[in-house]
Formats: C-alpha cells, structure tokens, sequence
C-alpha cells in the first residue's frame, strides 16, 4: 500500500483516502485499511464506536470501492455524526452507459441474493432472494460523458452497484453485477464526500480516481 493519505481533518473528523481492492475492517483476510489506520492513528481507537476493534470508523466501504474513509476522533462526535438524519454520502461512479434522465432517484428494495450478490427488487420482475428485502434510494445527477455523481444516506452492501445495475447503467469494473465489467481492470466507483450538519466534504478534486 501507498502512503497513507488524509484527505480531510478538523478538531472532531479526520478522512483517509481507502485504495481499491482493501477491505476496510478485519474479516477473512489479515490485511484491512482499519489496521493500518491503527498503527498510524492510535488515538482514534480510545473509544468504542460500533465495535470495540473499529474505534471511531463511521462508515465502510467495499472492497473494490476507493475513497474517503471518515474516523470521528471522540465519542460525542461519532454519536453527532451517525444520529444525522440528513447525512449523506457522495459518490462519483463511471458507467457503461449513461441514466436515460440528468437527475433521478432508484428506489428498489434491495435483498441478498447469494452471500456475495445483492439484488434489486424491480416491480413486476420475479425474482428470488433470500432473507427480508430492505429499503434503499440511490440519487444521482450526469456530470459529464458516463461520469454521474450519486448519493445515498446509511447505505445498504453494494447498494449504488445495484441500483445502477437493475437501470440498465452497471459500474466500468463491476464484474459482480455486469456480464464482463466492460474489461476494466477494477471497479470505477469512489466515494468523495459527506454531507451533513457537522461536515460538508468534497475530496474529488484531490483524489484521480476515474
């Protein structure tokens, strides 16, 4: 792994830059982004935020989504930050084709279909899943070309990957919910900023992601 990147800093959040193909918390494999954060920031581990090993990590993201990873560096700013009923979280993804619409809202429930694949679930589609299908809205705006910009609120596991999918739009890279992932060498989806009553973030200009 590179350097590790900040990305944005103030008294209460700090942001690193996760790269592609890292998971960010332990799990099956022994390297994750959280360990090396540990190593490098060990004040952000003081407090338990989710999980005790997680410290004040706010969010993940996917293994083979890169961008900004936010830490809260105290207990009352982690509790600020996940009670924002208004947060959300910014993306800018490159697809194989471009939203018929400039701007639009993908509303489909979205439910496991295997332990590795989510599935939308399209009106008058049958389709089988497992488990209980949860609500998720994914809205987006065309910046330029196949560049759009999404966001989300909490986000559910692959959540932009499979709205963008079930509207005929998969992800340059996306092997899982594409048929060939357009040949990309990896997933074309970063995340570069929040918005919120406590932050207001866009890294995107600091991060050569597309």
């Amino acid at each position: 792994m590179n350097e590790l990147k900040i990305l944005y800093e103030n008294e209460s959040y700090i942001g690193f830059f996760k790269p592609t193909g890292i998971p960010t918390v332990f799990g099956k494999e022994k390297k994750c982004f959280l360990k090396i954060i540990k190593e490098n920031h060990p004040k952000l581990f003081n407090f338990t935020g989710f999980k005790k090993e997680e410290g004040g990590l706010l969010y993940r993201l996917d293994n083979e989504t890169n961008g900004l990873v936010l830490f809260a560096k105290t207990k009352e700013a982690f509790e600020n930050f996940i009670n924002d009923q208004n947060l959300e979280k910014i993306y800018i993804a490159k697809v194989t084709n471009p939203p018929l619409t400039k701007k639009g809202t993908i509303n489909f429930q979205i439910a496991h279909k295997s332990s590795k694949r989510m599935v939308a679930l399209i009106p008058n589609k049958k389709i089988n899943f497992q488990g209980k299908a949860k609500n998720a809205e994914t809205k987006y705006e065309i910046l330029k070309n196949n560049l759009i910009k999404c966001f989300i609120k909490k986000g559910l596991r692959h959540q932009i990957r499979v709205h963008l999918s079930a509207i005929n739009c998969p992800i340059v890279g996306d092997d899982l919910y594409s048929k060939n992932g357009n040949n990309a060498n990896e997933l074309h989806l970063s995340c570069v900023g929040i918005k919120s009553k406590n932050l207001d973030i866009d890294v995107a200009n600091k991060i050569n992601l597309l």
